[in-house]
């Protein structure tokens, strides 16, 4: 199991910065997201698509922490190879937003025999997914 952290500052209101995440669309092709239940809240699923290794996998993500506009997580559920956990933590930090996004990667059977490339595929991912996030508000880019 892996844990890739990323932290952020965005200029706006943590309120517009948990609405933008929590739509999930900022993603763009990071990971195609489809919802499959309802409006994004506690429970709700969505299926999304990446790519790594020259594969397709759609997986099955659900929603088990929203709390707005402070935190959403959300787990793979059903996912054979890999099991994965995206949190991100959201808060008010010197007239900022701050976005802390954890990726957890977990590989399973045979699979963990990639456990360096996928810890190093996510990372990547996490990277271009905070860059897709500042994108969304058209701002510069500020990591810690």
């Amino acid at each position: 199991m892996s844990n890739i952290d990323a932290i952020t500052l965005i200029d706006a209101t943590p309120e517009r910065v948990f609405d933008v995440v929590s739509s999930f669309g900022w993603l763009g092709d990071v990971s195609r997201v489809v919802p499959l239940s309802g409006p994004v809240g506690l429970g709700a699923n969505f299926a999304t698509e990446t790519r790594w290794m020259g594969r397709r996998f759609e997986i099955v993500m659900m929603v088990d922490g929203y709390c707005h506009p402070s935190s959403l997580s959300v787990v793979s559920v059903g996912a054979r190879q890999f099991a994965f956990r995206g949190s991100y933590t959201i808060s008010r930090q010197d007239g900022l937003t701050c976005v802390h996004l954890r990726m957890t990667v977990a590989a399973r059977g045979w699979w963990k025999l990639f456990s360096r490339l996928a810890h190093r595929a996510a990372a990547d991912k996490t990277a271009d997914a905070v860059a897709r996030l500042h994108e969304a508000f058209r701002g510069p880019m500020v990591t810690a």
